[in-house]
């Protein structure tokens, strides 16, 4: 027995201290069917060509889905033309010359990638392909899980520990739209494809939650950028400022303006106030506004020198000021639209400045006599055959010196030696709008996009997709809010505050091209010496000897705890029942105040004055009235109770403590439970009257709230009535 239990203790604490914790798989779902333009809800294979595009053979034609868009292929009833010969399709294979081989419940059909056309491969007498075809219900994802899918019985999951997870319509967490599963297909981002039967098909991202932490959650965020005084600065779209300490662990202060801050600047010289650059506000230095800028919207500050401050602004071109002497001394790139729109300032490695703008990049070099304040100008444009959109978002130069070019629209670009590779969604990017770049220790580039994170190996050229929280806002990231903290840390600004990773987590078993030359030991080239890195710590001998000590100490503390457990126990028993009694009567206490915290806003309304009470019933007013209105918004509710944004957003938190956008939610979740408790409205129909386009959604947040479906709790209701 006593062996036993050493061996039990051991195995536990040598899967503590090695091991990866295995829960619940995180995924996201999103449908795609007929509404979406699929062709037929039953899909009975998926596949991605060699272009990465997808094709779903379905029971009424097959569909090709690329960027976002379906295109779907019907038989030629008149047979004028080669394609296919029965609308009932079973499944596809591509051949080694990029030809789509097509099988359908009448024969074959071909089609050529590269030409985007049907070929009649009878008259070039090809022969068709000797392949066997069953749909396939089972496979084994990139992170070593494995996916079953069933005809009636949902979606298996079992982890690399042989955890089973089951996913059915009625799961409490990711519940599926149908338990009739037909085909499962895995793409090379990772993404889940799942065909069905007559609900079109299920996409499932795998989210990777593991080293990733959400701070300002709720929070719009517009700017998020370090600071020269070992700060960092960020930014919201209702006008919030906060300083927070340059691990983001702790808040140092929290302004409110009138005016979106778009960019910060610390000045050299004093680092006590703030140069902030606005939209519609100009610029600020702390709270006193700058006079004599020639446009009010200032997307890009950067600080050259102490007397040299670059100011880009959003309509006027780019200006060079005297932070000391108050005044400009050169405007320069205002002579076409596009160039006076800047959103991005990047001084180089070489002191060249890269200035982001809608005519593309424009790289600003200092000639020899800097008295003059000459500048000479090279030009990169969709023109001149270096960028594929002149909507440069923002710009990023690596530990490398390699620079990473935002192409609105089309990906990114990056900039070597000078010459310039292109990278969009056909290369595995995960959306092609670049919102910000960031580099981790490892030499891997972070790319954020506006729905999704993309990370860049250089040494590969390879790019891989993540996805880090349930709550698409977070997945949703914002321009030019990024920053490396000094942990090695990413902090990437979204539509739902500031999502942190920590890229060890996903790194393991891949490196970056490390270049000998560039590397010294001691000051010294290593080119002549033999290094070892060890990049996995983890991995090392003497790693797994420190774990067996560990496990030896752990042991040995197990058994001298429980013999002198065995000793104190009578000693104890009094002092132990005492300390129940208190910890109930804390846990009492605590409850109690955790009910009053809950019922602090309904009292709430006891303590109102008579403005605050008008406040109120106009509010309630106004929602109740654009109740069935979707597209009722806190802007919209704002307007009609004649107030400003930020001000109305306070008012609402003081009076109700939601905020606009919760308590319009709220309103029409409980419209819903007295509409399903008193009239025989089909859940459709009530989503039509409570301003939600959405029913499935509907059924979603409803269930959040009571526990129950709308139709259960429907069923529910008047259950109870009739009892």
């Amino acid at each position: 027995m006593r062996w036993t239990y050493i061996l039990i203790t051991s195995a536990l604490l040598w899967i503590c201290s090695i091991g990866r914790c295995y829960g619940d798989t995180e995924f996201t779902i999103k449908q795609l069917t007929t509404i979406d333009g699929l062709s037929n809800n039953t899909v009975r294979h998926i596949m991605q060509d060699s272009h990465g595009n997808y094709w779903f053979a379905t029971s009424n034609g097959l569909s090709l889905y690329r960027n976002d868009q379906f295109t779907n292929f019907y038989p030629d009833r008149k047979r004028q033309l080669a394609g296919l010969p029965d609308q009932r399709i079973r499944f596809m294979v591509e051949d080694n010359h990029e030809h789509l081989w097509t099988n359908t419940v009448g024969g074959w059909s071909c089609y050529d990638l590269q030409s985007e056309a049907f070929l009649d491969y009878k008259k070039k007498g090809w022969t068709e392909p000797n392949v066997e075809h069953h749909n396939v219900k089972v496979i084994h994802s990139q992170d070593g899980r494995t996916f079953r899918i069933t005809d009636n019985d949902g979606l298996y999951i079992i982890n690399k520990v042989g955890e089973e997870e089951h996913y059915t319509t009625s799961s409490k967490s990711n519940p599926l739209p149908t338990n009739a599963l037909k085909c499962i297909f895995q793409d090379k981002d990772g993404v889940i494809w799942i065909g069905t039967d007559n609900l079109g098909i299920t996409r499932l991202t795998l989210l990777q939650s593991d080293g990733a932490d959400f701070l300002l959650e709720g929070e719009h965020l517009r700017m998020l950028m370090p600071l020269g005084c070992d700060s960092i600065a960020i930014a919201n779209k209702q006008g919030d400022v906060w300083v927070y300490d340059a691990g983001l662990h702790r808040q140092l202060s929290h302004s409110s303006y009138p005016n979106n801050t778009y960019s910060v600047a610390c000045s050299p010289e004093d680092s006590t106030k703030l140069w902030r650059g606005t939209k519609g506000g100009g610029l600020f230095w702390g709270e006193d506004s700058i006079e004599g800028m020639p446009h009010n919207e200032i997307y890009a500050l950067h600080f050259q020198s102490d007397t040299t401050l670059w100011i880009g602004t959003f309509g006027e071109g780019l200006l060079r000021y005297n932070p000391t002497e108050y005044r400009i001394t050169a405007h320069l790139l205002n002579d076409s639209y596009g160039s006076k729109r800047i959103r991005k300032i990047l001084e180089a490695q070489d002191h060249s400045l890269w200035v982001a703008t809608s005519d593309g990049v424009f790289i600003l070099k200092h000639e020899k006599d800097t008295s003059q304040n000459k500048y000479s100008i090279e030009h990169l444009n969709v023109a001149n055959g270096q960028l594929l959109s002149d909507e440069i978002r923002t710009i990023f130069q690596d530990s490398k010196g390699r620079m990473f070019i935002a192409e609105a629209g089309v990906g990114f670009a990056v900039w070597e030696k000078g010459g310039m590779t292109h990278y969009a969604r056909q290369d595995s990017l995960v959306n092609d709008m670049v919102q910000c770049f960031a580099e981790d220790r490892e030499g891997f580039i972070w790319i954020a996009t506006e729905l999704g994170i993309s990370r860049f190996n250089p040494a590969t050229r390879k790019l891989k997709t993540f996805f880090f929280s349930k709550n698409m806002l977070n997945n949703v990231y914002s321009e030019n809010c990024a920053t490396t903290l000094p942990d090695g840390r990413i902090a990437f600004g979204s539509n739902n505050g500031i999502v942190i990773i920590d890229p060890s987590f996903y790194n393991a078993g891949e490196t970056t091209h490390i270049d000998m030359e560039d590397m010294t030991i001691n000051g010294q080239s290593s080119r002549h010496n033999i290094v070892y890195i060890i990049t996995h710590w983890w991995k090392s001998p003497w790693f797994i000897v420190l774990v067996v000590v560990l496990i030896l100490f752990g042991v040995w503390g197990c058994l001298y705890a429980r013999r002198r457990e065995k000793i104190l126990n009578t000693k104890n028993e009094k002092l132990t029942e005492q300390k129940d009694i208190l910890t109930e009567q804390k846990e009492l206490l605590k409850e109690q105040k955790d009910q009053l915290s809950r019922e602090i806003h309904l009292r709430r309304e006891k303590d109102m004055d008579a403005h605050d009470k008008e406040f109120v019933e106009r509010m309630e007013e106004i929602a109740d009235r654009n109740l069935a209105n979707p597209d009722f918004s806190a802007d919209d509710f704002a307007s009609e109770m004649g107030l400003g944004r930020t001000v109305f957003f306070k008012r609402m938190k003081q009076t109700t403590g939601y905020s606009p956008k919760e308590y319009i939610k709220q309103k029409r979740i409980h419209q819903v439970s007295y509409l399903l408790s008193t009239t025989s409205l089909t859940v459709t129909e009530i989503a039509d009257q409570v301003g939600i386009n959405d029913s499935l959604y509907l059924s979603r947040i409803f269930k959040a709230e009571y526990k129950y479906t709308p139709t259960e709790w429907r069923n529910k209701t008047l259950g109870d009535e009739k009892d």
